[in-house]
């Protein structure tokens, strides 16, 4: 037991010094350690500190506009002299001891090696880790604060060199942990690299001190050899600004009017310059705002702080205030609050804060598309995040609900958070994954716990701890998932169906039955079992599939007998850009819809790099994205894809009578169709815009973003989609006529009648009388013509525009257009041209038999002004013939049309084509 209990005390790296009420030693705080790296409070978190220095370029000095309130160069200076008694060791410094910290590890000040001064602080290793604590420095939490240090390591492989910083209360608590990069090699001319954590500010009105820790850890394996370096640790404060808005998310209505605050502290000018800039998604400038700060001054009294022995003191005293502002009424989108603070000295500090506007819309009841919440509201409150989800357009929410059995509060919370969320449609998936604090120490003391380790354990370690859960949600939750979506411990575990098949009986002993899921890997297939105990399968790659492998998996899958959740991970922050995140996460929530996903989650919301929010709790760019997305395709049915002028791909889904297009080009391009009379576009931010109706059809620019077409007339998109040709190849024969016909099909739910025309290209010089149509609601019927093609028609793909005259319950015209292929691809011709570095324009030909008959053309190129050129193919087999033609005052030919015929010899095909001359 002796040996546990050191097992639990070592996560101790930012030593509290210790306390002087009546000599009690209050219990160290927590923080990670080279034993348990990860922290054991909520307040971890890795700063921005940058990269360690691969190139000789310096960092800076200091960071700009801070102020010292603590440095340490391990010298002796006018302030202070670090080793007084001389024991190599800095005065007021704490060694960290334990079994992970060896005490023969020489831990010792040297004149051998210093980034600036004379000396540094050495650690030299032989296995194991070291850790060094600075005294207590006193901080204020209206200030923000920066802390740098040089490192520098010789002979490291495995260890890494990092610093910390913890901020305490007066009564030891530690409050917030920071971390900076962690280094094995450094760089630099002189091998020094410095390390930075922040600004970060104490995180409570309380905060009464900070500790600095230098550490030397293992990486996995220790070394046994080498050396690190620690100088220059300097402390600096800085004005602390915050910018929050009214709102308890920052996701506000379109008519809702909110104000932002920026509240300042800690600066040593009273009246500043507060500039307020809203923008939009693309940086446009919406609506500004400056004002002057009347700052108050501050000084901080803390009587209790005189008793932490040892304290570094400095003077935490400044001015503070805060200016609000309230932007003009804003459109649905995404948008930014910059604030800017500027002072005398000019810049001095700048904020943002991100926000969307929206339009209320409730989510389909049973809709596909989801969030789960691996940490519950965090970092929300529960009912901040209910009021979330409602603005969020997720049906489905996976959610922690395994609690202390003796945490009454939390069981009443958990059973209002799901009424309030059926009340907007939305349904809980019960998260199990994480035994609660009263019985985690029987699952031993690994930080990672895994569904299959827990609930295949003996029921008696989780039964009776899962039933106040389970007797208050089980008739408010139908569904429950054994473990986060990434967890895939059942997937090829033995004896996985038996183990979750008894948990099912566990659970359903609670009267209700217990839809079951478990993760699984799609890699792994999904498993054909009709009668397995889960329900669903969270399926879930990584790296994450694209769309097209979503798309392959999701149809191998389609008839394995179980629900399949799609786990939807969004591409990373860092290395993305913005625009192609957000149009890949909609290609894969197509892909999921098209594919018959049953159920499409986001693994977690809130993750700073693959999140649809900000780690704050704030609106991040996809956000929005997904919104819109799953707005448009929540509860639809898919259709299928129309042919569309411009070449845009598309993809329409209905839901009712209503459909919605999804619709982009790699190319930028105008898009000219009817789509309905009441549409509306819809980018990707949720921007909407009502394009007009003119002559029959509305313009829709197109580009690389998806973009959203609402309000679509379900019927005349079904109409679409099922016109076509019943001969849709003719022949390379001219002159005569060639039997074809179109199929036509009303989706309407009444009779239709009207006329439909077929317009033949121009050079055809031919025109077919327009047809009249009645049909019957889901009549099809086939209307056959003659077309003649002229002797001079091009081969290849012809454009046919069918213009639509019909009356139903209302009057609509619009046009399709189709096309019809001259030459049934049996001889085929390609065309290309180049310009030599001369002049001469050379013309290939390349004609490919795709036939076993043996055929003969003489060919023909006409050219503006030159003489026509002739050449002959003889006996082409199966296979390519190749020839070429030859201008010599090529340029001036560029930008011309050419005119190329091959005319079978002892045939009837005549192949045509007319090219443009290019370079």
């Amino acid at each position: 037991m002796l040996h546990k209990l050191w097992l639990i005390l070592l996560p101790i790296v930012a030593v509290a010094p210790p306390a002087t009420n009546g000599g009690a030693q209050p219990e160290p705080p927590r923080a990670a350690s080279p034993v348990d790296p990860a922290p054991s409070s909520a307040g971890r978190k890795q700063t921005d500190a940058p990269p360690p220095a691969t190139t000789s370029t310096p960092a800076p000095r200091r960071h700009p506009d801070a102020v010292e309130a603590f440095h340490c160069g391990f010298e002796s200076d006018a302030r202070r002299d670090w080793d007084e008694n001389h024991d190599l060791m800095p005065d007021g410094w704490t060694r960290r001891s334990g079994p992970a910290y060896p005490h023969y590890l020489k831990i010792e000040l040297t004149a051998a090696e210093a980034a600036e001064g004379k000396h540094a602080l050495r650690v030299a290793l032989n296995g194991g880790a070291a850790a060094v604590a600075s005294p207590p420095i006193e901080v204020g939490p209206e200030f923000s604060y920066v802390l740098e240090c040089q490192v520098k390591t010789v002979g490291l492989v495995h260890n890494a060199a990092y610093m910390t910083i913890g901020f305490f209360d007066t009564q030891n608590k530690q409050l917030a942990y920071h971390e900076s990069t962690r280094v094995t090699t450094t760089g630099g001319t002189d091998g020094w690299t410095k390390l930075r954590i922040g600004p970060v500010a104490p995180p409570a009105p309380d905060s009464a001190y900070a500790v600095i820790s230098l550490v030397v850890e293992p990486t996995g394996k220790t070394d046994i050899r080498g050396e690190v370096f620690f100088d220059d640790v300097w402390l600096a404060h800085m004005p602390r600004m915050t910018v929050v808005t009214s709102g308890r998310h920052n996701v506000f209505a379109e008519s809702e009017r909110f104000e932002v605050t920026c509240k300042i502290s800690g600066i040593l000018e009273h009246d500043p310059m507060i500039s307020f800039e809203l923008v939009d998604i693309s940086s446009r400038g919406v609506d500004r705002s400056a004002q002057k700060l009347k700052g108050a001054i501050v000084e901080r009294k803390n009587a209790r702080i005189e008793r932490i022995k040892g304290l570094w003191r400095h003077a935490v005293k400044g001015y503070a205030g805060e200016a609000k502002w309230s932007p003009a009424s804003v459109a649905p989108g995404f948008y930014r609050v910059m604030v800017t603070m500027r002072g005398q000295s000019g810049l001095m500090q700048q904020r943002e804060v991100t926000f969307a506007v929206v339009r209320p819309e409730r989510p389909q009841r049973n809709g596909e598309f989801g969030w789960s919440l691996p940490t519950g509201e965090r970092p929300l409150e529960l009912a901040q995040m209910a009021d979330l989800l409602g603005h969020a357009a997720v049906s489905r929410v996976k959610f922690p609900v395994w609690h202390n059995a003796d945490d009454l509060a939390r069981g009443n919370q958990l059973v209002r958070f799901a009424e309030r969320l059926t009340e907007m449609n939305i349904s809980i998936v019960g998260l199990l994954h994480e035994p609660p604090s009263d019985i985690r120490s029987h699952f031993g003391e690994d930080k990672e716990l895994y569904a299959a380790n827990v609930f295949t354990s003996e029921p008696e370690l989780w039964y009776r701890s899962l039933e106040p859960t389970m007797t208050r949600l089980s008739s408010k939750i139908n569904s429950w998932q054994l473990g986060l979506d990434n967890d895939s411990s059942f997937d090829g575990f033995p004896g996985a169906k038996a183990a979750v098949q008894a948990v099912k009986k566990q659970l359903e002993q609670f009267g209700q039955s217990a839809n079951l899921g478990v993760g699984w890997r799609w890699v792994s297939d999904v498993p054909a079992m009709r009668d397995a105990p889960w329900k669903f399968l969270a399926l879930s790659a990584d790296p994450p599939l694209t769309d097209v492998e979503l798309d392959a998996y999701l149809t191998a899958s389609r008839e394995r007998g179980v629900q399949r959740w799609v786990v939807l991970e969004p591409l990373p922050r860092d290395r993305y850009p913005m625009e192609v995140r957000a149009a890949d996460l909609v290609q894969r929530m197509m892909a999921a819809k098209i594919g018959g996903a049953e159920s499409v989650f986001v693994p977690d919301p809130f993750n700073g790099q693959h999140g649809l929010m900000n780690e704050d709790g704030s609106p991040g760019e996809l956000f929005l994205t997904w919104r819109t997305t799953s707005l448009a395709l929540s509860g639809s049915t898919y259709l299928g894809q129309i042919p569309m002028p411009g070449g845009s791909q598309n993809q329409i889904f209905s839901r009712g009578e209503d459909a919605v297009m999804v619709v982009w080009n790699i190319k930028p391009t105008e898009e000219e169709l009817f789509f309905g009379r009441e549409i509306e576009v819809v980018d990707v931010w949720g921007r909407r815009s009502k394009p007009p109706l003119e002559q029959g059809r509305s313009k829709i620019a197109v580009g690389p973003l998806p973009t959203f077409i609402t309000g679509v007339s379900g019927p005349i998109m079904r109409l679409s989609m099922d016109f076509r040709f019943t001969v849709d190849r003719l022949p390379n024969v001219y002159g005569k006529p060639h039997r074809s016909g179109f199929v036509v099909t009303n989706h309407f739910p009444q009779g239709l009648g009207g006329t439909i025309t077929l317009n033949l290209p121009t050079e055809w010089r031919r025109r077919i009388k327009p047809f009249s149509v009645k049909l019957a609601a889901g009549e099809t019927r086939t209307y056959p013509f003659d077309v003649v093609i002229p002797i001079d028609a091009n081969s290849g793909p012809q454009e046919i525009q069918v213009d639509f005259d019909l009356h139903v319950d209302e009057h609509y015209q619009f046009s399709l257009k189709r096309q019809i292929e001259v030459g049934l691809g049996d001889v085929t011709v390609d065309v290309t041209t180049s310009l030599t570095t001369n002049g001469v324009l050379v013309v290939k030909q390349e004609m490919t038999n795709n036939t076993d008959q043996t055929v003969d053309f003489k060919c023909y190129l006409a050219a503006p002004n030159e003489r026509r050129m002739q050449t002959q193919v003889y006996r082409l087999g199966r296979g390519k013939d190749i020839k070429f033609y030859r201008y010599p005052n090529g340029r001036e030919l560029l930008g011309k049309t050419l005119y190329l015929k091959a005319e079978e010899v002892d045939g009837l095909r005549t192949l045509n084509y007319r090219f443009e001359a290019r370079e």
